[in-house]
């Protein structure tokens, strides 16, 4: 436009000075009153920019006219178009409006203060914050783009990092970490994850024996009954000949890394194994309690025997009195029948407990020296297996 004035003010003054040097050669004609100076010659102003306003075109057609006056490099007449644009608000599609602030910045960093340029860079990179300008953009534009996206990545890493911070301050791992292992048995890890912000996707106990170079992972599963991480090392990795440690700690994570943790690399937890092997042979039979039920019907038979026993001793005594009396008062022969009679049951009734009795604590004794599962074996066995269980990873 301003090429156009130029040659418009080149043309007049082209025009005014062949009459100059004309009246330079001819004679002087008669005198007349001087003319007031006129104004200096102005260009004309440029012709106004299309708007949506005045052109009614929509949204798209008016975001379509901006793209093609920017390749054309008119950037002043760009920036009427996309100020229109996104004057409109909420009436222009997000993503249009995104659209026109790459427009806007790009032009304000090349016709104007590119501080200016600074704002709609800005509201783009919150709207796409992993937008970027094409590799043949003018370095003009680039390095104001560059400024702002610089900024806006670190107001997003601070932020998040700050955020994290919170998350991690709110959580808490609830359970206690295994005092003493029993070498040859598993270890179980179970663990109440407080975190109410729900970031926790993981929970990792990193673990070795004390003089292993490197950790290895077992990865957590949560019980959705109890709410419980829980995991389990096997007999293998506990088993040892004369005592071990087991250092290892507790790791929460989400997709961006760590979390809340229980000891680390450079300060894990400790916990003390007995010397012990992993025993691959089935466990005894009977739990601990048939053994006490077994005691108990013995003594029970026992205490029953002795009850008969008793009831015999009185019946004889008074049989015995009766036949003594007998010798001086006659008696009747029946009553005397039945008290025998009475006393031989009680006899062989309390004989029959007592053997009853000796044969229950003979097989008790048997059954406590050899086939009772004193060391609590398949209970553990059943504990374990209640355990969810994920592949340990080195």
């Amino acid at each position: 436009m301003w090429q156009r004035s130029t040659i418009a003010v080149l043309l007049a003054l082209a025009a005014a000075s062949p009459s100059s040097a004309a009246g330079k050669g001819a004679a002087k004609p008669p005198a007349t009153p001087a003319a007031a100076p006129s104004a200096p010659l102005a260009a004309p102003p440029p012709p106004p920019a299309p708007t949506a306003a005045s052109s009614g075109l929509g949204n798209t057609e008016l975001l379509a006219r901006a793209r093609a006056q920017y390749d054309q490099l008119e950037y002043e007449a760009v920036l009427p178009l996309v100020t229109e644009l996104l004057a409109r608000g909420d009436a222009v599609p997000i993503e249009l409006r995104l659209d026109a602030y790459v427009l806007e910045g790009s032009c304000r960093a090349i016709v104007g203060d590119p501080i200016e340029a600074e704002k709609p860079f800005r509201a783009l990179l919150r709207g796409r914050p992993d937008f970027e300008l094409a590799a043949d953009t003018p370095p003009k534009i680039m390095s104001v783009f560059r400024k702002v996206q610089a900024e806006e990545r670190a107001i997003v890493f601070e932020m998040s990092k700050l955020n994290r911070e919170r998350q991690v301050r709110e959580m808490d791992l609830i359970g206690a970490h295994p005092a003493t292992l029993v070498g040859g048995r598993p270890a179980v890890f179970s663990y109440l994850l407080k975190d109410p912000s729900g970031a926790a996707t993981a929970v990792r106990v990193q673990y070795r024996k004390k003089g292993e170079p490197t950790f290895s992972s077992l990865a957590l599963l949560r019980d959705e009954a109890t709410g419980k991480w829980q995991g389990m090392l096997s007999g293998e990795v506990t088993a040892n000949q004369g005592g071990a440690e087991l250092e290892f700690f507790v790791e929460t994570s989400d997709q961006h890394g760590p979390l809340l943790t229980r000891g680390s690399v450079a300060a894990p937890l400790v916990s003390a194994i007995t010397p012990g092997q992993v025993d691959r042979s089935a466990p005894p039979p009977l739990p601990p309690w048939a053994v006490w039920a077994g005691a108990g019907s013995s003594a029970a038979l026992l205490a029953a025997g002795v009850g008969f026993g008793a009831g015999m001793l009185v019946v004889q005594q008074d049989y015995t009195a009766q036949a003594a009396l007998a010798v001086e008062v006659p008696q009747q022969g029946s009553e005397l029948t039945a008290k025998r009679t009475l006393g031989e049951a009680l006899a062989w009734t309390a004989d029959s407990l007592f053997i009853a009795s000796g044969v229950a604590a003979l097989t008790t004794a048997v059954a406590a020296m050899f086939f009772t599962d004193w060391q609590g074996r398949a209970a553990a066995q059943e504990e374990d297996a209640a355990v969810p269980v994920a592949p340990a990873a080195r």
